[in-house]
């Protein structure tokens, strides 16, 4: 009782001070993007916009998270094209790591409330995201990472380890939150193409040796059983041929023209009002 009488006035006080609409102009005749930084730079947009003749919008961030991907979901209008990365990072990175600045939106904090965020969590968010911090806005491009014949180790293989070295306590929750901005999708009547980037052959390994690897793929096929067909489908880009990988967990731009090439010839075989799940050479390049 004492919680439920702490929460009301946080509530009251998001509405009044923090509260807003967002300040987008939407048009339904486009494909929208989410996802965290496998998708920033997996996707070469202007390449996609190109081949498919059709205007992008994305909300994809470094660091995005799960109440990022609420506030999306909450935004994207009806019956809509959207691409959405799954991403094994932004469920088992800690809460504190996620970008958490696409605006506030009351109904998606109490989302929030009701999986387990602190409401110490929540009002840091609401403090990310007031006017003049907000960065997660809808946008038609990104820069992607350049070429280089060596992979780049900006954040070493050991704090990937640590990654899988047990399952988070949250995990659960991000798990359900992700969840919830997918019904949201699911009752605007969008068409959702999940997409899961490819990590560098060393971290496969690592991540396919975790101990809670049987979780993470139970989770990638109840995802996929209840919001696509069942089925997973293998998009394939040549990675014999160059390095298309920047670092452990990113396409350089030479791996992002070439998946999103092969995103394009695959989306064209698709059929048309059918939700898709691909995983993108198996999981592994180079």
């Amino acid at each position: 009782m004492f919680l439920i009488l702490a929460v009301i006035p946080l509530i009251v006080f998001i509405t009044i001070l923090y509260y807003r609409e967002p300040n987008l102009s939407l048009d339904r005749n486009q494909t929208y993007f989410w996802g965290d930084s496998q998708t920033v730079q997996g996707v070469d947009l202007n390449v996609f916009s190109k081949i498919q003749n059709v205007t992008v919008k994305t909300t994809a961030a470094h660091g995005a998270g799960v109440y990022d991907f609420l506030v999306f979901a909450n935004n994207v209008p009806d019956s809509t094209n959207c691409v959405i990365g799954f991403s094994q990072c932004c469920l088992l990175r800690k809460k504190t790591s996620d970008n958490n600045r696409s605006g506030t939106d009351v109904r998606m904090l109490v989302e929030l409330w009701k999986h387990n965020y602190s409401v110490k969590e929540i009002i840091e968010i609401v403090k990310n995201n007031r006017l003049e911090s907000v960065k997660n806005t809808f946008n038609r491009s990104h820069p992607q990472y350049e070429y280089c014949d060596t992979i780049i180790h900006a954040e070493p293989l050991s704090g990937f380890a640590r990654l899988y070295d047990k399952e988070p306590s949250f995990f659960g929750d991000k798990v359900e939150l992700y969840k919830t901005g997918l019904d949201i999708l699911m009752s605007k009547h969008c068409n959702v193409t999940f997409v899961e980037f490819p990590y560098y052959s060393e971290l496969f390994e690592v991540s396919s040796a975790s101990s809670y690897k049987n979780v993470i793929d139970s989770v990638r096929q109840k995802i996929c059983d209840k919001y696509s067909n069942g089925i997973f489908d293998t998009v394939c880009i040549n990675d014999s041929d160059s390095l298309l990988m920047h670092d452990l967990t990113h396409l350089n731009e030479v791996g992002s023209r070439r998946f999103t090439e092969a995103l394009c010839s695959y989306l064209d075989t698709c059929s048309a009002g059918q939700n898709h799940f691909v995983i993108v050479n198996g999981g592994k390049c180079n």
